[in-house]
């Protein structure tokens, strides 16, 4: 179920974040996984308009829209290849110009 971000969903997003971001970005050291995981909190998510995709009621995937581009998309490493980002995608797609 794809639906708008609560930031009761921070902790599951930074999650999903991470473990995406782990093996998207194996050169980065810890002190920039904490710096972007500060920057996402604290800077990114108040400006994006952003969807999550939900699965058994926990956040498996989330997009973030910056106007009318996709600022990011993340899917857990277990749950890719199941279509969740391209339906995050579709979505995107759908509300925008």
């Amino acid at each position: 179920m794809i639906r708008k971000y609560d930031p009761h969903d921070l902790v599951e997003l930074i999650g999903v974040w991470y473990d995406a971001a782990q093996i998207a970005h194996p050169f980065w050291s810890s002190e920039m996984f904490d710096r972007e995981r500060r920057n996402i909190s604290e800077q990114f998510l108040p400006i994006a308009e952003t969807w999550v995709f939900e699965e058994e009621e926990r956040v498996v995937g989330f997009i973030a829209l910056l106007d009318n581009e996709v600022g990011g998309i993340f899917v857990s490493p277990t749950r890719q290849g199941r279509g969740i980002g391209r339906s995050l995608m579709d979505l995107a797609r759908a509300s925008r110009d």
